[in-house]
């Protein structure tokens, strides 16, 4: 039976009336045979943490007679290995939260909340409000030890770090190590998750992110992790926030088709980018939104397979049905793993000054291997492609309110 202080929202008070009533309903039983032997039950104020409890090793227990087992009220900066037990609630005060941060001097740092399905762990906040504690931060805390297993985390979100910053769980800084599991994190202010660190290595399944501004914003190299084992519907943006400023993918992965689309920032034109550097395929049904002016560039040393199906398309549109509103595609490479098939690309395409060696359509091929097909360019600003001596095979393309098809580098027809 699950645990029920983890499941309903206790006042004291009215366990303290039920507790006279049972009482006082015992003394007035007139044979032994209807005495109720079971023990009254009674209820244990929570347990205050000082803001520098987490100095040091602790293992954080649950108590069967508190609703709530321990209040924080401060950030609490994690110095040593805490461990929570199944079944614990911990409550934090307006702005509190848990900074599990390994820095030069401290080596030995971890923080594991693994709870069970029938015990989970919850984090929450004094008031039911969004944005009301700060939340979990991750920073350069690489221990495997760090893990959230049947954890309910809800109500974080403050920017205590900053808007971009900020969220349920927070990940970031060098090559930090987690694992989410089984877990729910709801009724969080800007982002549920927020994974800010390039090279984290994290482990994410069977999650439910829902009741958030934005799900979860990532870093692209993690786009791997997030599956359609997890759901991450019912918040007021449903999308994945992947952040491309000045960054791309640098490792083999796998693109998944999830309950929500992905939406892409990645404008060069302001310094970002999304380069594309090792091996990645993109799932039949993987739709992708694009912000203004942004796009993805796949290098020499990188692949990029798009495999939709004829009953399951890949969509790439512009987060506004215009044309020109995203710019391109561009593949510079000639790995024979490039493909596209059975995919809709909307709205791609820029304006040029002088066309001469600036192409403007929504899909360029630069030196590079591609073989593409069944593939549709809806509303896209001027060329469908542009093309520079390269190895193009193609089949079954189609142009719907896109003005030119094919052209070479400096935008003439071919």
């Amino acid at each position: 039976m699950m645990n029920l202080k983890n499941v309903v929202k206790v006042n004291r008070s009215v366990f303290f009336i039920a507790s006279l009533i049972g009482m006082f309903a015992i003394s007035s039983c007139s044979t032994d045979d209807e005495i109720n032997d079971d023990p009254v039950l009674q209820l244990d104020p929570p347990i205050v943490l000082d803001c520098d409890y987490f100095n040091e090793d602790r293992i954080l227990t649950n108590n069967p007679n508190a609703a709530v087992d321990y209040v924080i009220t401060c950030i609490m900066l994690v110095k040593g290995n805490i461990k929570v037990e199944p079944g614990v609630v911990i409550e934090f005060e307006q702005e509190a939260g848990i900074n599990v941060f390994q820095d030069g001097a401290v080596a030995n740092v971890s923080f594991s909340a693994v709870g069970t399905l029938n015990n989970p762990i919850v984090f929450r906040g004094k008031s039911n409000e969004k944005g009301f504690w700060t939340g979990i931060r991750f920073r350069a805390a690489a221990s495997v030890k760090n893990e959230l297993k049947h954890v309910v985390l809800k109500d974080a979100g403050h920017p205590w770090w900053g808007v971009d910053n900020s969220g349920g769980v927070i990940v970031e800084a060098w090559s930090p190590k987690l694992k989410i599991t089984n877990s729910t994190i709801s009724n969080c202010k800007n982002f549920g998750i927020n994974i800010d660190e390039e090279n984290l290595e994290l482990a994410f399944s069977n999650n439910t992110v829902t009741n958030n501004d934005i799900p979860v914003k990532t870093h692209p190299n993690h786009l791997g992790a997030l599956d359609a084992t997890n759901s991450y519907t019912g918040n007021s943006n449903d999308f994945i926030f992947v952040n491309g400023y000045a960054t791309g993918i640098n490792r083999d992965l796998t693109w998944h088709k999830i309950n929500v689309p992905y939406k892409l920032k990645a404008d060069f034109t302001a310094g970002g980018g999304f380069y594309i550097s090792e091996d990645v395929v993109v799932e039949a049904g993987v739709e992708i939104i694009m912000t203004a002016n942004s796009s993805m560039r796949v290098r020499s040393t990188g692949s990029l397979a798009m495999n939709g199906e004829s009953t399951d398309k890949i969509l790439i549109r512009g987060e506004q049905n215009v044309a020109g509103y995203w710019t391109n595609i561009t593949y510079a490479s000639t790995n024979p793993l490039n493909k596209m098939s059975f995919l809709e690309i909307r709205n791609g395409g820029k304006t040029v000054t002088n066309p001469t060696l600036d192409p403007n359509g929504a899909l360029l091929i630069d030196s590079s291997y591609l073989t593409i097909n069944d593939v549709a360019f809806i509303r896209c600003f001027d060329f469908a492609i542009n093309l520079r001596a390269s190895t193009f095979t193609q089949s079954n393309l189609t142009y719907t309110e896109t003005p030119r098809e094919i052209g070479d580098w400096d935008n003439d027809p071919i």
